[in-house]
């Protein structure tokens, strides 16, 4: 597996692959698709969703919580953004 970038080849941009292995950023499950399969990964969220799990995992009640004053917070900051009053 490799990371897919844009390149030069033959003068013009074309897709093309990254010097890096992404092996590790692929789901086992999908390791085995044919070639030219494509997979979109974002590790960084996976690792905010596990995060997120073991908080619901230790303080189920405390996490909601802490999810839904999150949620108001983007929801307040969203209509600033746009000038929105509620």
């Amino acid at each position: 597996w490799r990371e897919r970038m844009v390149g030069i080849e033959g003068g013009e941009f074309a897709f093309v692959s990254g010097p890096n292995s992404m092996d590790d950023a692929v789901p086992e499950a999908q390791r085995a698709a044919p070639a030219g399969t494509v997979i979109e990964t974002c590790p960084g969220a996976a690792a905010l969703v596990e995060a997120v799990a073991r908080r619901f995992k230790r303080a189920p009640r405390a996490a909601v919580a802490d999810l839904l004053d999150t949620l108001a917070t983007l929801g307040q900051a969203r209509r600033a953004d746009t000038g929105y009053a509620a």
